[in-house]
């Protein structure tokens, strides 16, 4: 399987528009904040570029940026990975949206206990599968993809917790 994912698109169309094309995919995965501070019109603006560029196979999950209304458009496309999965072949693809608490208060954060229990739930869906895909938000915390200009680590412990104990073939974040 054939897979393509990018993510922190913060309602920038040319920046899908730029990309090269995605119709060679099997799947595309967008990993949130289609929006910047945005809801459902915004990120329905974003989700159309990407189906110009592969009107099937998506998958999603909403970023800390996105409104709770993301979520909702990404439920009524059909199309959501927060606190779900999907089993496709031998790959069960589950996910989290969101972050955890930043103090930047952005629209979808989560406790770390809340994060944990949005992934348990989400790979209850595909534990049979033979391979599993995590699709995350929020970084896992101290591996370096959570590091901010600053030198401080941002991400998740629960987070790096979950891939610590379920051990996905692949997390993407």
């Amino acid at each position: 399987m054939k897979i393509a994912a990018f993510g922190d698109i913060h309602m920038k169309a040319q920046a899908v528009e730029v990309l090269p094309p995605l119709d060679a995919f099997d799947l595309v995965i967008v990993t949130g904040d289609f929006t910047n501070f945005g809801g459902k019109k915004e990120a329905k603006e974003i989700l159309e570029a990407v189906r110009k560029k592969n009107p099937n196979n998506i998958l999603a999950i909403p970023g800390n940026m996105d409104h709770e209304a993301v979520l909702d458009l990404l439920k009524e496309e059909g199309i959501n990975l927060h606190g779900t999965g999907v089993t496709i072949g031998d790959v069960g693809i589950f996910g989290c949206g969101g972050s955890n608490l930043t103090p930047f208060n952005t629209p979808m954060e989560f406790s770390d206990k809340d994060l944990w229990s949005i992934l348990e739930k989400a790979y209850e869906k595909v534990k049979d599968a033979k391979l599993h895909l995590m699709v995350c938000h929020t970084p896992p915390k101290e591996t370096g993809l959570d590091k901010i200009s600053s030198g401080a680590f941002v991400g998740s412990e629960a987070v790096r917790e979950f891939i610590e104990r379920s051990q996905p073939a692949l997390c993407l974040t």
